[in-house]
Formats: structure tokens, sequence, C-alpha cells
């Protein structure tokens, strides 16, 4: 009787592990579609971030330019403050570059080592947030997957895991829409499984071929009462971009 239980048992959890298999397998392929949904040739917008915390609500303006993956020109065109703030992201090699220009002081730096760390204007968001690349598959593996459902909407529920220790964020959750392939809500967490931010995605677009969402809302647990909300619109993809955008020069550009 004992050796029938113990094979009922192996057979059970035989089964178990072979659906895991294949739901990691079905969340794989189904972060790739979000992935190539998410990524686009060239694209166009104007940006409203909104910083809410102990010390009131400010609101920065800003047009962004953006090529492929990586690369990327922001531009703060308000409050005055903040007007004529850049930033340039861009690929050197296999390094990830963020230049920064400032106004008052005419001239370009780039960010790099701990300042990454700090907050972007204020934000929730940080320096490495702005350099992170938008396809997960390039620093992540699925590792756990299974079927949710939020608001009614079919959606896949995913663990991943960074290929390197060298990630910033060393696991996260991810919920995302299964038909319209787009994320729902992302969770990150620290190598010692330390909660440190989430960030939840509204206002899904259809431009063209693809769903893009056009509001992200970010939570950063580490900074007290404060929520920083980014509104993407005029978007457009696969558009002409100003020549020589995306150089350290073009930052140091009036107007």
């Amino acid at each position: 009787m004992r050796f029938l239980i113990g094979l009922l048992f192996l057979s059970l959890l035989s089964g178990s592990l072979y659906a895991q298999r294949d739901m990691i397998a079905e969340c794989t392929k189904a972060l790739n579609s979000m992935d190539d949904n998410l990524v686009f040739e060239t694209r166009r917008c104007k940006g409203r971030l909104t910083v809410t915390n102990d010390e009131g609500t400010r609101v920065k303006e800003m047009v962004i330019y953006a090529k492929g993956y990586y690369t990327s020109h922001t531009k703060f065109v308000a409050p005055p403050r903040d007007k004529g703030t850049k930033y340039l992201r861009m690929n050197k090699g296999r390094k990830r570059l963020l230049y920064m220009y400032l106004p008052t002081a005419e001239k370009v730096i780039r960010i790099s080592g701990h300042m990454l760390r700090q907050s972007m204007m204020g934000s929730d968001w940080s320096y490495e947030d702005a350099l992170e690349s938008p396809r997960l598959l390039d620093s992540y593996k699925v590792v756990e997957g299974k079927d949710v459902e939020v608001d009614g909407v079919a959606c896949y529920e995913m663990k991943l895991k960074a290929l390197r220790r060298s990630v910033t964020y060393q696991s996260r959750t991810l919920i995302m829409e299964k038909e319209r392939s787009v994320p729902v809500k992302q969770e990150f967490y620290a190598r010692g499984g330390k909660h440190l931010k989430t960030i939840t995605f509204h206002d899904v677009k259809k431009i063209r071929n693809r769903y893009y969402p056009g509001l992200s809302i970010m939570k950063n647990h580490l900074l007290k009462n404060s929520t920083s909300r980014f509104e993407l619109y005029d978007l457009q993809f696969d558009v002409d971009l100003p020549r020589g955008v995306f150089t350290k020069r073009f930052l140091e550009r009036e107007g």
C-alpha cells in the first residue's frame, strides 16, 4: 500500500512539474511578445511627470525622442526651474550611458556610479531606472508562472529572476495582459527579497498595430509618502527625428 501511495505521489509531482515547465515556456513566449510590442524603431512624444510627496505636488513637462531599446533624448520644458534640463541615454559598446545637461552650469555631465541610484528629478524613479532596457528577456528569465484575472481580464503572473548579479533588481513579479501584450503591474525586489518598488500601468492606447500604456505610476517603498505619475501623450511611432538628436553636442544646443 505504501508503495502504491508513493507511486501516486511521484506521479502527481511529476505532472505538476511538467505543467509548470509548460507554463514557464508559455509565459516566456508571452513576455517576448510584450517586449516586441513595447519596443519601436523611433518614438516622439510629450511627457508629464507628477511627483507627490510631503512637500506637495510638482508637475514637470518634457519632450521625448527615442530610438530602439536604449537610446533617448529628453528635454524638460516646464516648470521654469527645470526648463532646459536635458538627458541623453545611449549605448557605447556594451555600456549604457546617461548624460545630463544643466542650463545653469551650461555643461554636460555623465551620471554614473553611486549617482545612478539617486532620485531622478525628485521622483520615485532613479537614474538607473531610466537606463534600463524595456526588453526584459535581455536581463531576466521566467522561473514561475500562472494564469490570473485582473478586473475580469485574462493575464499571466510570472516571477522573473535576473540573469546576472549586476542587474539592479534581482527579481520581479510581472502581471501582463494576454490579449494585448501590455504590462499591468510590476514589483521590484532586491537580492535579499526586499520589496523596493511597485509600478502599475494604465490608459492603454492603440497606436497603429500596437498597444502602449499611456500612464505609469511608480511607488518607491524606500521613500516615505511619495508617488510619481508619468504620462505620455501625442505619441508618434516610427517617425523621423531631428538630425543628431542623440549626441552630446545636441544636448548643448539652445532651444
